[in-house]
């Protein structure tokens, strides 16, 4: 709409002014659309592009998370555009080829809540069941038989299961798709095993990899994460961002700060992996670089006693209730940032679901809520790893049932910043 109206002869010697109000969620997203405008459209840096908001007073309101608790990792907006301007200048989003018609269509339920993170290579989906659900009338989720033609289309060769069984791995396995059960704890983070597990298998997969947790938001999101801060050298900022940009509340409650902790150690084994590849095995390379034990602890909890749950339930905070914002029992502990990046500091603004808003077609309100810092603690975690490989190739996926809703900013309603506002249900 921006570039017609600047295109428009008859608007040549005019100004063109966007207007929004001054709650501070909607602030935040109208700042995050303009700056996203100059990064995708004028092909400005983010820092140019940041400029004219450069102190500003007071400053933009940071995004959070999608759980109930309180926020442990406020992102700022500045890195919110970081993580698009990552993503441009990997060539994971191209303004000028990206089809909204299709990024809306999979993200559907009844076509598989599907959505790709890493075009080609990573997909994030919400858990298969077995047999159809109906999630309004005459519309219904796909079953597990449903799928090995949709991920052949996708050229997806792997999937990887980090919840509770709800489908038979077979199913997948006889249609041609590589299984792998990683599973451990909603809400909680990955042991090592189980995180190097994931990214060998990303590594050695031919095709796409579809992974999901329950809603294929917490889980699902942290490690497709590990894997772009390893290979594409995001920081956990960058990466929060841009996973919740393609797929709106990714990246839950403590799985932020594991992130955080992880990232200097996938930055280096990222390093000695290219080496390796190149033939040009460094000094000392042979033991995998330096060892940084990751030690998960319990998951904070929200409303549920989950933050999966939290984020699959949507119920947002409007401007009326952006108080109500359920504290964790967990002790708080100050956010710490990662050694080798994140973002410029923001002041918190009051605790709400100021969304963030759509970049061409994406939609993002079930991600970024404004809000208060604090801190929660990281997740325990359990199980084991089950790998399986069939001798053909396709594909297999589904969906869970997630109800749309009206949005933008400041919960469901509003129009300030844009974007879709998602719920979800049980």
């Amino acid at each position: 709409m921006i570039t017609t109206l600047l295109s428009d002869p008859n608007l040549a010697n005019k100004n063109i002014v966007y207007v929004c109000s001054s709650h501070n969620h909607r602030r935040s997203n109208s700042i995050y659309l303009i700056y996203a405008y100059c990064v995708i459209v004028k092909n400005m840096t983010y820092k140019e592009a940041y400029q004219p908001f450069f102190g500003l007073t007071p400053p933009p309101a940071p995004f959070r998370d999608a759980a109930f608790s309180v926020c442990p990792y406020p992102l700022p907006v500045t890195s919110a555009i970081r993580g698009v301007s990552k993503a441009i200048e990997l060539g994971h989003f191209v303004y000028e080829t990206f089809d909204v018609d299709q990024y809306d269509e999979m993200d559907k339920l009844e076509n598989g809540d599907c959505t790709w993170i890493v075009k080609g290579k990573l997909m994030a989906f919400s858990g298969p069941q077995t047999n159809r659900k109906e999630i309004s009338p005459g519309v219904y989720t796909k079953s597990i038989e449903e799928f090995p033609a949709l991920f052949k289309k996708y050229g997806v060769t792997g999937v990887i299961r980090f919840n509770k069984k709800l489908y038979d791995r077979q199913v997948l396995i006889r249609g041609g798709i590589n299984h792998y059960d990683l599973y451990y704890e909603d809400g909680g983070n990955p042991t090592e095993e189980i995180a190097q597990k994931f990214l060998k298998i990303c590594e050695e997969e031919r095709g796409g990899v579809a992974v999901h947790c329950k809603a294929g938001l917490g889980r699902t999101g942290t490690n497709i994460g590990n894997y772009m801060i390893k290979h594409y050298g995001y920081t956990t900022d960058e990466m929060i961002a841009w996973c919740r940009i393609c797929r709106p509340g990714s990246v839950v409650g403590p799985q932020q700060q594991f992130c955080a902790d992880y990232e200097h150690k996938l930055l280096q084994q990222g390093e000695a992996f290219k080496r390796k590849a190149k033939g040009v095995l460094g000094r000392g390379e042979r033991g995998g670089g330096m060892r940084v034990e990751v030690t998960p602890e319990k998951p904070g909890l929200g409303m549920s006693g989950s933050p999966e749950k939290d984020a699959m339930r949507g119920v947002g905070y409007n401007g009326k209730n952006s108080r109500q914002v359920a504290t964790s029992p967990i002790k708080n502990r100050t956010r710490a940032r990662p050694r080798t990046g994140g973002g410029s500091g923001v002041e918190g603004g009051r605790a709400g679901n100021g969304s963030m808003p759509a970049v061409s077609g994406v939609h993002t309100s079930r991600s970024l809520r404004n809000v208060n810092g604090g801190g929660v603690g990281s997740g325990r975690v359990s199980g084991g790893v089950t790998i399986s490989r069939p001798k053909s190739s396709g594909g297999i996926g589904a969906g869970r049932s997630r109800t749309g809703g009206a949005g933008g900013t400041g919960g469901g309603g509003g129009t300030g910043g844009g974007g879709v506002a998602r719920s979800y249900r049980r």
